[in-house]
């Protein structure tokens, strides 16, 4: 592996294992469910206080931006994490070869 600079230190070798790829595949699923779930409670709890609140009834606000943009994280983790797993499925078989 040809060495190159992260974090302005020398890496030669990246310590990237199957556990990792779980961790991101855990990540990435709390943060779509996690995301998904927020959204609807906080729409739920909007609906529920306007309601009882104001006198006049107002459009609902649909989930934030940055509910999205949680969930497009979640997405580029699991994406991440397969990319891991793969690469470390060809790794192993790789050394298994040589």
């Amino acid at each position: 592996m040809k060495p190159g600079r992260l974090g302005g230190r020398l890496v030669t070798d990246l310590d990237i294992s199957a556990g990792t790829a779980r961790l991101l595949r855990r990540f990435g699923w709390i943060l779509v469910v996690g995301s998904l779930a927020s959204a609807a409670i906080s729409t739920a709890a909007e609906a529920m206080l306007s309601s009882m609140l104001l006198t006049e009834s107002y459009p609902i606000q649909g989930p934030s931006a940055v509910q999205f943009v949680a969930v497009l994280g979640g997405f580029v983790a699991l994406g991440v994490s397969e990319i891991v797993r793969r690469g470390v499925a060809l790794l192993e078989e790789v050394e298994a070869t040589i």
